[in-house]
């Protein structure tokens, strides 16, 4: 039988990555095959109750009640020991059940009406909360739609009544929720913090759009956990099959959300293919046309810039964009501003110095990002864009459909103490089972974090790591310097020391993020963090100087030990 496109895909890239693990290989492909055949068998069978929509939706409101309420009346080993299928639905096969009808009655019609790209409308007097990267923050994402809940009903003052399947969802015409992506990889809740949003999607699928992050890409989220998550929450061949089944689902999901007149929404950001694609394209600011799958996989990794024009991306993908790039490509469509998510932001949510049409959201409070053994501290941000406010106290947006577009951007930002406090208000202290004290919050929270699969596991043992011999004459490149340069001065003038030492920590982090599989690759990405770690230096004059320094040659050590493991 002839293979479908998604499982020669995930073939070849289990063959980059598992170097060698032949037996580990067939077994993926196998599962992949399987679970197509799968798949096909349940769209046949009459007496199939998972190609019923009511049944769908019923699965959907037992996942919800699940995750946001029931795993937290036990011990939090007995969820952290695997996942348990909501009671009324028997057995493992129901959940992969459950996902092929998202696929094939929400997921594929929506994508075969719009490609991969989504119009908002929140209406008149709507809302629109636009959250960011979660990365298996459960202990993160509840919190932060239980204040969106409380934020509508203030701003409403209608009837405080939530999707009737949910504590926290609010399933309104006039509030639309937009995922910013990259749901998955790094934290210990992976599968969760994609199924709940998810469930919200079937119970009301017209007021949530999923986009896709880097990290809903497959051969990313094999590297960086979701696949070994899969695998410890169930047996390795369920494992395997399930994180080829939603990786298939992820596969569906748009890259791009416009607020008509107003705002682009996406993970990344720009790239020249996209741009040069969708100039002529007949609705501005509506990209269903021309933006292809191809574009939105690089789109994904894109970050802006504050120096004018293209330049490659030292994650190894996408592009960075500088702030003549964004202001044309808004101007041409009728928009105002670029909002997305993919980088760790110190207060959770940034304006772009330099670039002022850019704003950043990250929503993964208290971060451990790929190569860091200690976590960021950073605030969980979000943001609302309201329509239609009140006459003092509106942006005025000019749309090139002669409209005058009322909107308001309104921030918000929780810190990690003021999210679990937030936390243990909702579930009486079990939570903190979770994310409370210091204690728990490292020996679970942060350990499973870097726990995840055998890759995470490399960076616990010893933390130091020579620099391979290969790498020893390799040098930073010139304009990655000048890159640097630029953006440690400006972390430094907005937030002090503070902020040049998250950013040195940041930038450490994200190079050769969507490479490093080759020696070549790996002593490039070496080599840019030594740059990084030069500049670094040259600026700070902090006490903590030594500390910082020796943390950044830490994570340098963890990806030399987390290559050659």
């Amino acid at each position: 039988t002839r293979l479908p496109h998604f499982a020669k895909q995930a073939l070849l890239l289990t063959m980059q990555y598992c170097r060698g693990l032949l037996a580990r290989l067939c077994a993926f492909a196998i599962l992949l095959t399987k679970a197509r055949g799968d798949r096909v068998a349940m769209q046949t069978a009459e007496s199939d109750p998972g190609s019923n929509k009511q049944v769908m939706e019923q699965y959907a409101a037992a996942v919800i009640k699940k995750i946001e309420k029931e795993q937290f009346q036990e011990k939090l080993g007995k969820w952290a020991d695997g996942w348990e299928e909501p009671a009324a639905h028997g057995h493992a096969l129901n959940l992969t059940n459950f996902l092929v009808q998202v696929e094939d009655l929400i997921l594929k019609p929506e994508l075969d009406r719009h490609n991969y790209s989504r119009m908002v409308d929140a209406g008149e007097i709507g809302r629109t909360a636009v959250i960011g990267d979660i990365h298996g923050e459960l202990w993160v994402l509840l919190p932060i739609l239980k204040q969106i809940r409380d934020d509508w009903f203030k701003r409403t003052f209608e009837a405080r009544f939530t999707h009737k399947d949910s504590a926290l969802f609010v399933c309104h015409e006039k509030l639309h929720y937009v995922f910013l992506g990259d749901y998955v990889d790094r934290g210990d809740r992976n599968l969760h913090t994609f199924l709940l949003p998810l469930a919200y999607k079937v119970l009301c699928p017209k007021q949530v759009t999923l986009l896709q992050g880097n990290h809903e890409q497959i051969d990313t989220n094999i590297r960086y956990g979701f696949q070994d998550h899969c695998q410890d929450l169930f047996s390795t061949t369920d494992g395997l099959s399930m994180h080829g089944t939603i990786n298939r689902l992820f596969q569906h999901l748009p890259f791009v959300a416009t607020v008509e007149g107003a705002f682009i929404v996406t993970h990344g950001g720009l790239t020249e293919d996209f741009v040069d694609a969708c100039t002529n394209t007949r609705t501005k600011g509506n990209f269903q046309r021309c933006l292809t799958y191809d574009m939105g996989l690089e789109m994904a990794w894109s970050d802006p810039s504050s120096l004018e024009g293209w330049d490659d991306s030292p994650r190894g993908m996408g592009s960075l964009f500088g702030p003549d790039i964004v202001d044309k490509f808004l101007g041409a469509h009728y928009l105002k501003k670029l909002i997305r998510g993919h980088q760790m932001e110190r207060k959770g949510i940034r304006t772009e110095q330099g670039n002022p049409n850019v704003l950043t959201v990250f929503s993964a409070a208290d971060y451990t990002g790929t190569y860091s053994t200690k976590k960021f501290g950073n605030d969980g941000g979000w943001i609302y864009i309201d329509h239609d406010v009140e006459a003092d106290d509106f942006l005025l947006i000019d749309g090139g459909d002669g409209w005058t577009h009322h909107m308001k951007l309104k921030q918000r930002t929780l810190n990690p103490d003021e999210i679990r406090k937030v936390s243990k208000e909702i579930y009486e202290g079990n939570f903190l089972e979770l994310a409370g004290s210091e204690a728990s919050m490292g020996v679970h929270e942060h350990w499973a974090r870097m726990e995840v699969g055998d890759r995470q596991r490399g960076v616990q043992g010893n933390k130091t790591a020579a620099v391979p011999s290969e790498c020893k004459e390799v040098e930073g490149r010139a304009e990655h310097k000048v890159l640097v340069n630029s953006s440690l001065h400006q972390a430094f003038s907005e937030d002090g020391e503070a902020g040049l030492a998250f950013k040195a920590q940041e930038m450490v982090d994200e190079c050769g993020e969507a490479v490093s599989k080759s020696m070549p690759e790996l002593c490039e990405a070496l080599a840019m963090d030594a740059v990084v770690l030069e500049v670094f230096s040259d600026i700070s004059k902090a006490s903590n100087k030594i500390e910082v320094l020796k943390t950044l040659q830490e994570a340098m050590s963890a990806r030399v030990k987390l290559f050659i493991s």
